[in-house]
């Protein structure tokens, strides 16, 4: 599975973890996350952060912004 958080740029800090099959899938929840909230919208970054095996536990790490390389349009 893929790690990734949401970053505060006003709080200056991440949120919890959580996992996505992929990067579409991560920015489709971070979307539905971003629709509930009455905060500005720019105010928050999607990263994606590394992969965690679920059966040996190893996490590899890789950091890049998501919400920079992926737009996920309505109805996908």
């Amino acid at each position: 599975m893929r790690l990734y958080t949401i970053y505060d740029r006003k709080a200056v800090e991440c949120g919890p973890l959580y996992e996505a099959k992929n990067d579409a899938v991560a920015m489709r929840q971070y979307n539905q996350i971003m629709e509930k909230s009455v905060v500005d919208r720019n105010e928050f970054e999607l990263y994606y952060l590394g992969e965690i095996n679920q059966e040996t536990m190893d996490i590899t790490l890789e950091k890049y912004k998501v919400t920079e390389f992926l737009e996920v349009k309505d109805g996908e």
